[in-house]
């Protein structure tokens, strides 16, 4: 195993751009391969980038940890870029905070109705200050059921750009950098977001996961679902191959 002295930190500044968006390039072309070859993750979400226990993977070989705390060295493919074709930026969304809403009123539907016989006082409509008739169905919404109250629609997006001093694209590192963080700091709302989706209590301590095999779109959960459509569980088996952007 070979490890990088060090990886430059990501920023908002960067250099001049020589590379498209990964917008643009999508615009353009339906396929754009993430990662280098047959590589992937094994990401949970905690702590900071270098006291966490990231895995990378490569083909059939071992998972190696991205970060060796013993060296105090990033692995040696951080500084790859994140695509091919290399970008100049990468716009990460969380799946299940943007669904949080949507799954929230699925929940409680027989309780939206605000004529309905069979709504008690634990049941609280009234009309949102911002009440949006393109998104919104009735003026009159559900916004409190039994001690719940409804979470409005999260824009979950993050963009990762090159690091200042970096090389002008999106590398791993560049990415890994900026998203993990971010969602490190979005974990009591991604913690609701799970318990709405599973209609169930999670424990404050719960181990969340990155489980997804799209960079862009981030699928979160509390355990590597056994899929084959989960880079995790194709980490483990040897039989991932690469990620693509759908």
């Amino acid at each position: 195993m070979s490890y990088l002295s060090a990886a430059p930190a990501a920023g908002s500044q960067q250099q001049p751009p020589n590379h498209p968006t990964i917008q643009e390039l999508r615009d353009v072309q339906s396929h754009i391969q993430e990662l280098p070859g047959k590589l992937g993750f094994i990401w949970p979400l905690d702590g900071p980038l270098d006291n966490t226990a990231i895995l990378i993977k490569q083909g059939p070989a071992a998972p190696e940890p991205y970060y060796s705390a013993t060296t105090s060295q990033y692995h040696s493919l951080a500084n790859s870029s994140l695509t091919e074709p290399k970008i100049s930026s990468i716009t990460v969304r969380a799946t299940e905070l943007e669904l949080w809403e949507d799954n929230w009123l699925e929940r409680h539907a027989q309780h939206s109705d605000p004529h309905a016989d069979d709504n008690g006082p634990d049941v609280e409509l009234r009309a949102f200050p911002d009440w949006d008739p393109n998104v919104d169905e009735g003026e009159m919404q559900l916004v409190k059921c039994y001690g719940e109250s409804r979470p409005r629609v999260k824009q979950a997006s993050f963009t990762a750009t090159p690091a200042r001093d970096g090389q002008g694209f999106v590398t791993i590192h560049d990415y890994l950098s900026a998203v993990h963080p971010w969602l490190v700091s979005l974990r009591g709302e991604l913690i609701a977001a799970l318990t709405t989706l599973y209609d169930q209590p999670l424990e404050p301590e719960v181990q969340l996961s990155v489980n997804s095999t799209a960079l862009d779109d981030l699928a979160i959960g509390t355990e590597y679902v056994p899929s084959s459509g989960r880079i995790s569980c194709a980490a483990r088996s040897g039989t991932g191959g690469p990620w693509t952007i759908r």
